[in-house]
């Protein structure tokens, strides 16, 4: 009787070298939600590396509500035209965003000197750049929530009126089946 589980092990082992089972592999895609966490925490390990406080996540979409203002929807308008795809508005979007760059900078620094009374000459582009992006990533959601931009592809904005709904039937008429 001891001899039988040996055999049993043996043949396992010769099972798996003649007939190897299929390695599922791991999944190398993420979540956007763990992405986008992990981008934050390199963003703020960048800026605490630099000796700056990340902004906070108020602050970031105060700042970035104040800047989208200045955005050129007009110059966004335009080009729509020539646009075919939600792709292709997206990236246009981005680039006409990226042009507010030299505000979200200005007023980040002006965010660091007014909370945290860091002088001018310490607050580098480089220093401050996880912060900006930070601010530009709100900024940016913020621009494709708003109305006006929401409408070029094809959605209702958040707390726009939708139609009411009809009443067609009664209760006991959906009861009766008919």
């Amino acid at each position: 009787m001891s001899f039988l589980p040996f055999l049993l092990s043996w043949s396992l082992l010769l099972s798996d070298l003649w007939w190897p089972q299929r390695v599922r592999k791991k999944s190398s895609h993420r979540s956007p939600r763990t992405v986008n966490l992990r981008k934050a925490q390199k963003k703020n390990r960048l800026a605490r590396e630099r000796g700056l406080k990340p902004i906070d996540l108020v602050s970031a979409s105060q700042i970035a509500v104040t800047v989208i203002e200045l955005f050129n929807r007009k110059e966004l308008l335009d080009i729509t035209a020539a646009l075919e795809t939600q792709k292709e508005i997206k990236e246009a979007i981005q680039i006409i965003h990226e042009k507010l760059r030299p505000e979200y900078q200005k007023q980040v620094r002006i965010w660091y000197q007014t909370e945290h009374a860091i002088a001018e000459s310490a607050l580098t582009t480089v220093a401050i750049e996880a912060s900006v992006d930070e601010a530009m990533e709100k900024g940016l959601i913020a621009l494709r929530k708003s109305e006006d931009i929401a409408t070029l592809f094809n959605q209702t904005p958040k707390g726009a009126a939708a139609r009411p709904i009809e009443k067609k039937k009664t209760w006991s008429e959906i009861a009766d089946g008919r």
